[in-house]
C-alpha cells in the first residue's frame, strides 16, 4: 500500500470513528429523553387516576344531594298538605 492509500484509509477510519461516536451519543440522549418521557406519562396517568376517583366521588355526592333534596321536596309536600289540612278542619 501507498503512505497515500493509508493516510485515505485513516481518514476514513477517523470519520467512521467520530460517526459511531455522535451516534452514540445520540443513542444516550435519546435514551434519557425516552426515560424522561416514561415518567412524566406515568405521572400523568396516576394524576388522571386520582381526577377520576375525585370525579366518581363528586358525582356520588351529588346523587346524595338530588337524594336529598328530592325527599326535601316529599316533606314540604306533606307539610303544605298537613298545614291546609288543620286549617280547613
Amino acid at each position: 500500500m501507498t503512505s497515500q492509500t493509508m493516510q485515505n484509509l485513516q481518514r476514513q477510519l477517523l470519520a467512521k470513528d467520530e460517526q459511531i461516536t455522535e451516534l452514540m451519543q445520540e443513542g444516550e440522549r435519546l435514551s434519557k429523553q425516552e426515560l424522561k418521557q416514561g415518567t412524566i406519562i406515568k405521572k400523568l396517568r396516576v394524576k388522571e387516576k386520582e381526577q377520576e376517583k375525585a370525579i366518581e366521588a363528586l358525582q356520588s355526592r351529588l346523587a346524595e344531594i338530588d337524594h336529598l333534596k328530592e325527599k326535601l321536596r316529599e316533606k314540604r309536600e306533606q307539610e303544605i298538605k298537613y298545614d291546609g289540612k288543620s286549617v280547613n278542619e
